[in-house]
């Protein structure tokens, strides 16, 4: 595939063109907090919004995720604006989150964590009602239980 210039936190690099965003950035050496794409390197929704950047061209802030790279792009990840729309991100999510950690089987590997920490983001900022929680255990090997689920499409 083709090669395209871009820059990210103002540093020339080259990458294949029709990466995403996030992608690019890895390949770089640099690590931008992501939820959809935390273990499967891969998203094809953007809906957790805790991936954003900001990008020449775009109107506002873009999921990294999705986003393609583009010739001449220049990539911005610790802008204030990008820092602060990241942790709100993550403080909506854990506002709905169950707490419950210490009885959950990721407990010690859990993404939602360590994303938590990566941004900053702090619990309790958005409490009131919660949606209700269902457990599905109609199966011994599977458990569904939405209470631990943030809707990032995986």
């Amino acid at each position: 595939m083709a090669k395209i210039n871009i820059k990210i936190e103002g540093v020339p690099y080259q990458v294949e063109q029709g990466m995403t965003i996030l992608e690019a950035a890895k390949a770089c050496g640099y690590e931008i907090p992501s939820l959809c794409a935390y273990n499967h390197g891969e998203c094809s929704q953007g809906s957790c919004r805790v991936c954003l950047v900001e990008a020449t061209g775009a109107r506002g802030l873009v999921a990294s995720c999705v986003y393609p790279v583009a010739e001449g792009m220049e990539i911005t990840i610790s802008s204030p604006k990008a820092v602060q729309a990241r942790r709100s991100s993550v403080e909506l999510l854990l506002s709905n989150h169950n707490r419950n950690c210490q009885e959950c089987d990721k407990n010690g590997k859990c993404e939602l964590l360590h994303v938590a920490i990566l941004t900053g983001a702090r619990e309790g900022l958005y409490d009131g009602e919660h949606t209700p929680v269902t457990v599905d255990a109609a199966t011994p090997s599977i458990k569904r239980d939405t209470s631990k689920c943030v809707l990032c499409g995986r």
